[in-house]
């Protein structure tokens, strides 16, 4: 990594249009808890908390801190059943000719209304927090940090690649590097836009959207798997089992020529090394 100091104020600006990016993710939630909203919230908290996360202890120790990111946390997790329940309206209603699909729709319809319920408590909560501010003073180290952070994350990205590329059926480590992809990346772009290549990120976003149309292809074989009534639940598994092995093996064809055969390094790959 470059060993470029980077001032603390680069940090704490980044910290404070962060908060603000979800206080309002929040506010839209509230008013329309539509698909688009929802997904916008969970991205918003996944890049606090990656600004987060490299604070010095001290700060992230801080009582206000600890419990507003106790909120965005319990409010990310509440919103992952509306996630996956929206992955499967969208997949199902392009069945919508199909036999029995109406009334998987009404009973995820009606699931997705409870779930927003109990959400919208949690959302409400987050929304009368007043967001913590940290004393810029507080964001020094965190370029060291920072560092470690990707580090560490590169190394984890580089044991889970060769073992998801060789066998699809590990379905955890799938959603797991998906995971860990998005970390990397959001990690990274706390850093000044100039300070990396953005040949990283590029290659991040598309595994991270054939990694996530991945996991959409678990979220319904897992949920079609679970019905009853063989003659509507076979076809639709079938056909989402084909689509989720092509997909694979565009997420694999993509691993190969970016790796060329030897370890991929991200943290190399974007100039940091």
């Amino acid at each position: 990594m470059k060993k470029r100091r980077i001032s603390p104020i680069h940090f704490a600006r980044g910290y404070e249009k962060l908060a603000e990016r979800v206080n309002k993710s929040v506010r839209d939630f509230l008013g329309h808890p539509n698909e688009e909203n929802v997904h916008a919230l969970r991205a918003a908290i996944r890049r606090l908390e990656a600004s987060i996360s490299i604070l010095p202890k001290d700060a992230r120790k801080e009582k206000s801190l600890e419990e507003y990111r106790f909120r965005c946390g319990r409010i990310f997790k509440m919103t992952s059943k509306i996630r996956n329940l929206d992955i499967l309206e969208n997949k199902l209603a392009k069945q919508k000719g199909n036999e029995g699909v109406a009334g998987m729709l009404k009973r995820i319809g009606q699931e997705r209304e409870k779930s927003v319920r109990r959400s919208m408590k949690a959302a409400w909560k987050l929304f009368e927090m007043r967001i913590p501010r940290v004393d810029d003073k507080g964001f020094g180290g965190c370029g060291v940090t920072l560092r470690k952070v990707l580090h560490d994350l590169d190394m984890i990205i580089g044991r889970e690649l060769p073992l998801v590329a060789s066998d699809e059926t590990k379905v955890g480590k799938l959603h797991s590097l998906r995971k860990h992809c998005k970390k990397f990346r959001y990690a990274l772009e706390l850093l000044p836009q100039e300070s990396f290549k953005s040949d990283a990120t590029e290659l991040l976003q598309s595994w991270q959207d054939v990694l996530g149309a991945i996991r959409d292809s678990d979220v319904m074989i897992g949920y079609l798997e679970g019905l009853k009534h063989p003659a509507v639940r076979n076809p639709l598994l079938a056909a989402e089992r084909v689509a989720r092995h092509r997909r694979y093996l565009a997420f694999v064809r993509s691993y190969a020529e970016a790796s060329a055969g030897i370890r991929l390094s991200l943290v190399a790959l974007a100039g940091l090394s």
